[in-house]
């Protein structure tokens, strides 16, 4: 039997990396540790009630934070998954991601406890001193830079997996699955660089509403999956 139809499927995608590797084990516990970076209270036991209130009322921006640094970790585990490199340049790229998320996580937890502090007035998330709107734009520059480093490692990833179909012997549906999922993270890395532009190129009154670039994604994202979902039914590979 060929070794490639020996692979576990799943979505329809054959798992040519079933087994853990090395570079794999690296970036799980690195995603790990940032985790462990954005514990409520920091992972101290509240010494009193109103510490624990205060504890609490960061839950939001935790969970905020959770489901982004969860979103990066999948991207990275689908693609070891689906495609087993461990080649020069993909341990390149993972190394890459794992240095940017674990320099990105402090801005992320910042960003997200004083949007939450924002949106209700105070009583949730916790609020980062600035001295002004043009501190928060700044702010805005460097989570997003960030954020397009980690979006764009990942499509990087994807592209270079695409780059060799051939060697990898992609089928059809795995080879529009592979585009499909770099044209996913294009989408995802969008709002990166515009908020960054944004934020450096436009005054301060303006550029403190640059974060809301990502308000775009709940809309484009669900609505991509619905056209690739089409596309994949017309050409009969779903």
């Amino acid at each position: 039997m060929d070794r490639l139809e020996a692979l576990g499927v799943k979505g329809g995608f054959r798992q040519r990396g079933g087994e853990i590797t090395r570079l794999e084990t690296f970036t799980d516990a690195a995603f790990a540790f940032a985790v462990t970076m954005l514990v409520v209270a920091g992972g101290r036991v509240p010494g009193s009630y109103a510490e624990l209130m205060r504890s609490l009322q960061e839950i939001p921006a935790f969970a905020a934070s959770f489901a982004l640094i969860v979103m990066f970790w999948h991207g990275h585990v689908q693609w070891s998954r689906r495609f087993g490199l461990e080649d020069g340049r993909s341990t390149l790229l993972s190394t890459l991601l794992v240095f940017a998320i674990l320099v990105y996580i402090v801005p992320l937890k910042v960003l997200f406890g004083q949007m939450f502090a924002w949106m209700s007035g105070g009583r949730l998330g916790q609020p980062f001193p600035l001295a002004d709107a043009a501190e928060l734009t700044r702010l805005f520059v460097v989570y997003g830079v960030g954020y397009t480093a980690m979006t764009g490692t990942l499509l990087l990833l994807n592209t270079h997996a695409y780059s060799r179909r051939a060697e990898l012997r992609l089928d059809e549906r795995e080879a529009f699955e592979t585009r499909a999922t770099v044209w996913q993270w294009v989408l995802l890395g969008i709002p990166g660089p515009v908020s960054v532009a944004l934020a450096l190129l436009t005054p301060p009154s303006i550029g403190m509403w640059s974060g809301f670039a990502y308000a775009t994604l709940p809309i484009v994202m669900p609505l991509f999956g619905v056209l690739a979902s089409r596309r994949a039914a017309a050409k009969r590979l779903s």
